[in-house]
């Protein structure tokens, strides 16, 4: 795992927060959140929630509805409270998934370097946190991993997959138990330029971000683009394509007035690798080119994406969803609650690849935006109990995966009966 320089983790926050910024987003995203969450500083404990008995039995076979005794809390490691995307997800963890399963959870404040991050994991401990959900890390993985268990703490990466090299190195340390989420950073971005180059676009702006400060998932975002092109070239000799690489973030000055020029340029798409939703779909509008430049990015779905997606101006999405990150949590409460053993693959943390979501069209907003919103979340605590030991002495690593890989718009229909 290439380790990512403070340098680059520190560029990435400010364009995370200058993106914020952008739209007005101020601390109050989380400020609603319901009881269950309390915010760790990194650097003081901010807990003053209570340790967590209440009232309940011990859960029969096949049960996926009598609640623990005990409340566990978990930390959650995230780049920035107040980004809209994180603020989603705490949402959801706090306001929802919390009392569904007696679970407390520890947000961190903006995590800058690998001091924050440490000091937010001692923190967590010294506030008897058992589990960390990492959402972002600013340190060296196997540095983490040492520190989970010297600290006694299970860890799981809740939005990408655990490389096998990794997976491999924690062998030996039972705290490391894996990660589920998608691999949307090549892949998305290879679908999104040939789905450009085959619309006609023969010219793109590429705004690359971090990739020559090192930045890994930048760097298989940009090869995404490079490869599609190749094999576009490849298959349509006589055929050039224009690649113009656009790096950097908006805390440069230069940025915004380069953008400016980047659109004057009048290309046919622009693929934006970060915060295409808040940085590219006003320019492009005010310069009138919103619709006549193809526009792609990487983000969550959220109210900019979705008006951008409606209108025209924003032609593929590369998609997220604040519930996708439920299994992960399933997965660490079966750590936490004794049960790790039997959700391990031979011994070893387990690695779990979700199914890449995209938007190409108003009609996939449409549908999308109907689970979203319905009454029920596209996983409930009645989902998550299902593949929980303690709720159901029943629930299998198998069963876990299974719901985990069902994360499409069919397979939430599917879920729901409807």
């Amino acid at each position: 795992m290439k380790k990512y320089s403070s340098i680059a983790i520190s560029v990435f926050l400010v364009v995370v927060l200058s993106a914020v910024a952008l739209v007005g987003c101020g601390d109050d995203t989380t400020g609603t959140t319901a009881s269950t969450a309390t915010t760790a500083s990194t650097e003081t404990s901010a807990s003053t929630a209570d340790t967590g008995v209440t009232e309940s039995t011990a859960p029969e076979a096949g049960s996926t509805t009598t609640l623990p005794v005990e409340k566990y809390k978990i930390g959650v490691v995230t780049f920035d409270p107040t980004d809209l995307s994180q603020a989603a997800i705490f949402k959801y963890l706090t306001g929802y998934l919390g009392p569904e399963l007696n679970v407390e959870f520890v947000i961190s404040q903006a995590i800058v370097d690998s001091n924050d991050e440490f000091s937010f994991y001692e923190n967590c401990a010294a506030q008897g946190v058992k589990g960390i959900l990492n959402l972002y890390t600013a340190s060296d993985w196997r540095m983490v991993f040492q520190k989970m268990q010297e600290l006694e703490m299970y860890f799981v990466l809740p939005q990408s997959p655990m490389p096998d090299e990794e997976i491999e190195f924690a062998a030996d340390n039972p705290y490391i138990v894996g990660g589920i989420g998608t691999s949307g950073d090549y892949e998305g971005f290879k679908q999104m330029t040939q789905s450009f180059l085959d619309a006609g676009a023969r010219s793109l702006v590429v705004a690359s971000g971090g990739k020559d400060f090192g930045v890994q998932m930048f760097i298989d975002r940009f090869q995404g683009v490079q490869d599609a092109v190749a094999e576009f070239e490849a298959a349509n000799p006589g055929v050039e394509i224009k690649v113009t690489d656009f790096g950097g973030f908006p805390n440069d000055p230069a940025f915004f007035a380069t953008q400016g020029q980047m659109i004057a340029s009048d290309p046919d798409a622009v693929i934006a690798t970060f915060s295409g939703d808040y940085l590219w779909v006003q320019p492009l509008k005010e310069a009138g080119k919103a619709g006549q430049i193809m526009l792609g990015t990487y983000t969550s779905m959220n109210e900019v994406s979705t008006a951008a997606a409606k209108d025209g101006t924003l032609n593929f999405l590369v998609a997220t969803y604040p519930e996708q990150i439920a299994p992960a949590v399933a997965l660490l409460y079966n750590h936490m609650s004794g049960n790790g053993n039997d959700f391990r693959v031979d011994g070893k943390a387990v690695s779990v690849e979700q199914p890449m979501v995209t938007w190409q069209s108003p009609d996939d907003v449409d549908k999308w935006q109907a689970v979203l919103n319905a009454k029920e979340p596209p996983y409930t605590g009645e989902d998550l109990r299902a593949v929980i030991k303690a709720f159901n002495p029943a629930a299998t690593l198998e069963d876990l995966i299974a719901l985990a890989e069902a994360c499409t718009y069919e397979d939430i229909v599917a879920r729901r009966g409807k």
